[in-house]
């Protein structure tokens, strides 16, 4: 592989990750009446109460991160290059 395809795939997974941000950011209806985003349902319904609040931000970021490395080594396995 060589050094553009390798700077090409990482450019990709760091636009990749800033959608992921954004979109983690959309605001759904929860059980309350209210809304809640999707990244506060994850962390404040899911990890926080069952993990305590360090350990849940902790594991929140693992999360982030080993879903960006899941997309960039399926698309290092399939051998697509998002050109931008």
């Amino acid at each position: 592989m060589t050094k553009v395809q390798t700077n090409s795939r990482l450019l990709s997974l760091d636009v990749l990750r800033g959608i992921t941000i954004l979109l983690s950011n959309i605001f759904v209806p929860d059980a309350g009446g209210g809304s809640i985003s999707l990244k506060g349902f994850l962390y404040g319904v899911c990890l926080q109460p069952w993990a305590g609040d360090y350990f849940g931000s902790l594991l929140f970021v693992l999360l982030f991160v080993g879903l960006s490395w899941l997309i960039g080594n399926i698309l290092y396995k399939k051998q697509i290059y998002v050109k931008i």
